[in-house]
């Protein structure tokens, strides 16, 4: 809208520079017709060459095109501008031409001949006549034309002085405005914003969108004042910036007021005021939106905010937020538990309070976080407290937006107590581990006093190499501690034997009796036999027996 009244203005002024221009040649006109006419009154013929030189030095130097007829209608003279446009080179070959004979189209010549002939028919000038004009070179104008017919000493009228201004630029500018006006318009009447311009005391223009905002028609609102549509606690606000407006002052052109509709109702709507010259006085061009529904949304936000807020403050897991490298928001749990007050915790730096041995995993996840890649939100960390003391919590984090910025919350729940619990259960359970470890390595190998002389060894389940060891070093251990002479080997609970079972037992019995002590094996089936002669092995020294009974037997009624 700007450049439109800029457009217009510039015309105005081509207009009346062009109108004052006009006025000037038609003075000098009438000041070249009366020197004709004296010239014909008191001729001087020696004189008649350089006076035509001196009268053609004028009319050339004149501005606009200039040019004479006599009362046919044919060419007497012209300036050398119009010689030009007209296609005829220089002024002496316009004599005794017709509007036919030059560059003009023949309905052009028909119209400039006809307003020749009524000018003289009339005995009176015509002015300001807007005609087109084909000139020489092809060029199609537009021409601003005055005709005066002229007269003899009697007073009659014997030919035509015409003037002209090129006004094709002119033309143009119009044609342009006019074209952008029109579009403006429609532009006006099909955007959905509202748009009103108030100039005095009322709305000059609405477009439909304004009169479908406030609820008036048209005809309603162009006899109102603007400020009938504001609300009252906003009318001063409006009525101040439009005052300071109009006095140059600098006022933010965009804010935002409530609106009341036909129907009673509060809206807000978002103004955009300007000044304009509308119609060639000062008028305001107000731009209105409908925000009445972001406007609802902020303050339903607002309140979610303030009830976040306090659900947070309230809440007795710690609670913080995080924007960059520091929090900006800290719950009282929090000071609670770190032991920092809450200005210390608010210009802290995030890694101050995060344990040293923890700080490169919170980072990896947080940049994850922010970053919207999936990583674990809860997981276990140290932090260091205001005394200096590591301090296990169990952290759960989500990336949020606070106050319009990416940010990371995060609730960190006590669970020292619980750490410690699980360190002294993992100690007990270790001891657990370590006896029930030493009650199966006993129950591998298990020994069995007789009396002060026999022990015996059950073997229960499959032997392999590591219990094979832990049997024979028990075995030997035990022949030392309670120096016993005899020892059996029951081997009833062993499922099967293979090679390499036999000849752990063989070199079990050869370890026994090394020490001078004698090796009873019972429980000998079949299998077990076979296996024992396949080893080739000497078992001088060894008695066996089919089954634990018999060798207990033996040992107890014989003395060895």
């Amino acid at each position: 809208m700007d450049t439109h009244d800029e457009t217009n203005e510039t015309l105005q002024h081509e207009i009346t520079a062009l109108r004052q221009r006009n006025q000037m040649l038609e003075q000098q006109l009438q000041q070249l017709q009366a020197r004709m006419h004296a010239q014909q009154v008191t001729p001087v013929p020696e004189l008649l060459p350089e006076s035509q030189q001196f009268l053609q030095l004028i009319i050339d130097s004149l501005p606009g095109f200039i040019f004479w007829k006599d009362r046919d209608r044919v060419y007497l003279g012209c300036n050398s501008r119009f010689a030009q446009a007209a296609g005829v080179g220089t002024p002496d070959n316009i004599v005794g031409k017709t509007d036919y004979d030059l560059a003009w189209k023949r309905e052009e010549a028909d119209f400039f001949r006809d307003v020749d002939q009524r000018v003289m028919d009339a005995d009176q000038a015509q002015y300001h006549i807007i005609e087109p004009q084909l000139q020489a070179g092809g060029k199609q104008t537009w021409a601003d034309t005055n005709k005066i017919p002229l007269h003899n000493s009697a007073g009659e009228v014997i030919g035509i002085l015409g003037t002209y201004e090129d006004i094709t630029h002119r033309k143009q500018v119009e044609e342009d405005l006019r074209t952008s006006l029109q579009q403006l318009q429609v532009l006006l009447k099909a955007t959905p914003i509202a748009v009103f311009i108030h100039q005095g005391d009322n709305f000059c223009f609405v477009n439909k969108a304004a009169e479908a905002l406030v609820g008036y028609p048209r005809d309603a609102l162009l006899h109102m004042h603007f400020a009938s549509l504001i609300h009252p606690d906003d009318i001063d606000l409006v009525a101040e910036r439009a005052k300071a407006r109009f006095a140059g002052q600098s006022v933010p052109p965009r804010y935002e007021v409530r609106a009341i509709q036909k129907d009673g109702h509060t809206i807000w709507i978002d103004l955009n005021v300007n000044i304009i010259e509308y119609q060639g006085s000062p008028a305001l061009m107000i731009t209105a939106m409908d925000i009445t529904e972001r406007k609802q949304m902020e303050a339903d936000l607002r309140t979610s905010e303030a009830q976040f807020r306090s659900l947070l403050e309230n809440n007795a897991t710690a609670v913080v937020i995080r924007q960059g490298e520091r929090f900006c928001f800290a719950n009282a749990a929090t000071e609670r538990l770190s032991g920092y007050s809450h200005e210390e915790l608010l210009t802290m730096d995030v890694w101050d309070i995060v344990h040293p041995d923890f700080v490169d995993l919170v980072r990896h996840y947080s940049s994850l976080r922010l970053q919207g890649d999936a990583v674990p939100r809860m997981y276990e960390i140290q932090i260091r407290t205001k005394s200096g003391q590591p301090h296990w919590v169990y952290m759960n984090a989500e990336r949020i937006l606070f106050d319009g910025q990416p940010a990371l919350i995060a609730m960190m729940t006590d669970i020292e107590d619980r750490k410690q619990r699980e360190v002294e259960h993992n100690r007990f359970q270790e001891v657990i581990i370590a006896a029930q470890h030493e009650t199966l390595r006993q129950l591998a190998a298990p020994l069995i006093p007789i009396n002060e002389d026999v022990m015996i060894m059950p073997l229960i389940g499959h032997i392999n190499a590591e219990r094979a060891q832990h049997m024979t070093s028990t075995m030997l251990e035990a022949l030392m501690h309670h120096r016993a002479r005899i020892a059996v080997l029951d081997l009833t609970g062993i499922p099967a034997i293979d090679t390499s079972i036999a000849s752990a037992l063989v070199e079990l019995a050869q370890a026994v009796r090394l020490l001078g002590a004698r090796v009873i094996m019972t429980g000998i089936r079949p299998d077990i036999a076979q296996k024992l002669v396949e080893l080739d092995a000497s078992l001088t020294g060894l008695t066996t027996y089919s089954t634990l009974q018999a060798g207990i037997a033996a040992v107890t009624a014989a003395r060895w």
